[in-house]
């Protein structure tokens, strides 16, 4: 079958062989599995539900917090990497910029960060039309978890940061 030179049968090189039949593995792998794979959440129930989600950003570089990003605005979501429509951005609040400073007598007093002044963190509040799953909220075909990691994006900003609370609201 395999002779003194290493061919199959006296025409076909083994060890080409094995690497013709791996190429072909990995095309029907890549090819073959990747309709099997759905990334978009299937929803159990069609009717929408309004969510209100806190998006905090931690040490955003920005000279002018509120100059660029006001309540009103309705830039477009991207949730894990995958567009999901638009938002409405409901309410932003720049938390103070401060650092811990043990005192003698055991307190901690907090005092403003000089060292930093344009990184700032940033609690936004969004509001989105979404569906209800057995596993939660999805907004635009991609789930909507605390801890997601988010990203916000118009034409004057591309924010990303994570999700820390999710509430279903009854109007918009």
């Amino acid at each position: 079958m395999i002779d003194e030179q290493g061919k199959l049968w006296g025409r076909i090189n083994v060890i080409d062989l094995a690497a013709l039949v791996l190429l072909l593995l990995v095309a029907v792998g890549f090819f073959g599995l990747r309709g099997v794979q759905n990334s978009t959440a299937q929803t159990t129930q069609n009717k929408p539900v309004f969510l209100e989600f806190q998006m905090l950003v931690r040490g955003l570089s920005i000279a002018d917090p509120e100059q660029l990003l006001k309540a009103g605005d309705r830039p477009r979501i991207i949730i894990r990497n995958q567009p999901a429509g638009q938002v409405l951005l409901a309410q932003v609040k720049v938390l103070p910029n401060t650092l811990p400073v043990g005192l003698p007598n055991g307190k901690i007093n907090y005092v403003p960060d000089i060292n930093s002044p344009y990184s700032r963190d940033i609690l936004m509040t969004l509001r989105a039309e979404a569906q209800m799953t057995d596993d939660g909220a999805v907004v635009g075909g991609t789930k909507l978890k605390v801890a997601t990691p988010i990203e916000l994006e118009t034409a004057r900003y591309d924010i990303k940061g994570s999700v820390i609370g999710i509430h279903q609201v009854t109007a918009k």
